[in-house]
C-alpha cells in the first residue's frame, strides 16, 4: 500500500513481549543518519566558504548526527508508554 502511495508511514515502533512478560518497545525510524548527512551537507558548504572542507565536513556530519539522534518527532511518547502498558496485560499474538 506504501508503494502504491495509498498509505503513508512516518513513525512507528515495535512492542515485543516475551514469554517472561517484560515488553519491549522499540521505536523503528531513527534520524541519525538523515542528520548526519544534512549536516555533512551544510559543514561542507561552510567549510568551503572557510577554505577547510574536510573539517566542516566532519563537524557538520557529528554535529547533524547528534541533533537528529535527540529529535524526538514522530509517536509521542505517552502514547507509546499507554501501548506498552497495555501489551503488559495482553495474552494476544500477531502473526
Amino acid at each position: 500500500m506504501q508503494e502504491d502511495h495509498l498509505l503513508s508511514i512516518d513513525d512507528s515502533a515495535l512492542v515485543i513481549r516475551h514469554e517472561d512478560g517484560k515488553v519491549k518497545v522499540k521505536r523503528v525510524h531513527r534520524l541519525t543518519g538523515a542528520g548526519a548527512l544534512g549536516g555533512a551537507s551544510f559543514g561542507l558548504l561552510m567549510g568551503l566558504l572557510f577554505l577547510v572542507p574536510v573539517a566542516g565536513l566532519a563537524v557538520g556530519a557529528a554535529i547533524g548526527a547528534i541533533g537528529g539522534h535527540f529529535l524526538d518527532i514522530g509517536l509521542e511518547d505517552d502514547y507509546i508508554k499507554n501501548v506498552r502498558e497495555i501489551a503488559l496485560n495482553m495474552t494476544a499474538r500477531a502473526i
